[in-house]
């Protein structure tokens, strides 16, 4: 019987944040749900966990170590092509779903809306020492965004990672391995320019985002971050052709140079705004996530 969503896990030595997602597979009352993680850690930190994790025990984990460490994005494309599931959630270490009923939630929504070929999620992010959580995003913005301006996705990406993409195996793509900062958003991108595809936002359905330091792809690029905006904005612009936000990202006259400004400023003051306005309509943080001490 095929599965009806195929939770990939690429997995590099951080055993706490796949065990967070394993035990969201187990405690979830949820059947046919298929779980492929693969492995580029160094260490087999990560592969003693998993084998030890009751949902491996019963034979629902699909566990591969990468011989040779063969980098995020190849390890995200492998799991992919392994996947048999009718959808797809690449589901990052270092985040995980807000609840135990994510995946009952997720199979009513893609029911009740006959099976859309992309589900946007709701990325969350823990404040006040893991005691609150808070939206990545307004939804109305994200909205926006996807309707109405989605190549902006480049310039502002109101979706958060992969993470928050549930999509249709059949019109799943592949990420650009040219690509190390912007391959989630040129993947997004290049998913919302596909005319065919329709797409919803799960307004009640969330993923949380636990930053971790150590492996961070982030942390790893380190002061390149900037250096490797510029350059592959340049990359993703020669790929897809020109679109208005180009003009944001590389002015060229005077007056592209003026509204580029204004336009950064602008986003400037409504990020504090989205800010505060998350601090007043945080919610408490899921029980997983609390710690005496406040660390994760």
């Amino acid at each position: 019987m095929t599965p009806w969503i195929s939770v990939l896990i690429p997995a590099y030595e951080h055993p706490e944040g796949v065990r967070r997602i394993l035990d969201a597979i187990y405690f979830s009352s949820e059947h046919g749900i298929e779980c492929i993680i693969g492995d580029d850690s160094n260490s087999n930190i990560v592969e003693l966990m998993v084998k030890f994790h009751p949902l491996y025990i019963n034979g629902h984990v699909c566990y591969h170590r990468n011989k040779y460490s063969c980098g995020a994005v190849k390890n995200w494309n492998n799991l992919i092509n392994r996947a048999k599931g009718e959808y797809l959630l690449l589901m990052h270490h270092d985040e995980c779903p807000e609840n135990y009923i994510f995946f009952s939630q997720l199979n009513n929504i893609i029911n009740i809306h006959n099976k859309p070929d992309i589900i946007f999620l709701r990325c969350s992010l823990p404040i006040l020492m893991n005691r609150r959580l808070r939206y990545h995003m307004p939804f109305s913005l994200k909205f926006i965004f996807l309707k109405f301006a989605p190549g902006y996705l480049i310039l502002h990406n109101v979706i958060g990672s992969p993470s928050n993409v549930v999509i249709r195996q059949d019109v799943c793509l592949d990420f650009d391995d040219r690509l190390k900062w912007m391959v989630d958003v040129d993947w997004m991108v290049r998913l919302l320019r596909q005319s065919k595809n329709n797409w919803i936002i799960a307004k009640c359905l969330s993923i949380v985002s636990i930053y971790n330091k150590s492996t961070s792809i982030t942390s790893s690029l380190g002061s390149n971050v900037s250096k490797l905006r510029y350059k592959e904005s340049r990359y993703i612009q020669n790929k897809l052709g020109h679109m208005p936000v180009f003009n944001y990202i590389f002015p060229n006259t005077l007056a592209e140079k003026f509204v580029s400004s204004i336009e950064r400023l602008c986003w400037f003051f409504v990020h504090i705004v989205i800010r505060i306005m998350g601090y007043f309509n945080s919610r408490p943080t899921p029980n997983w996530l609390k710690k005496k001490n406040g660390n994760i």
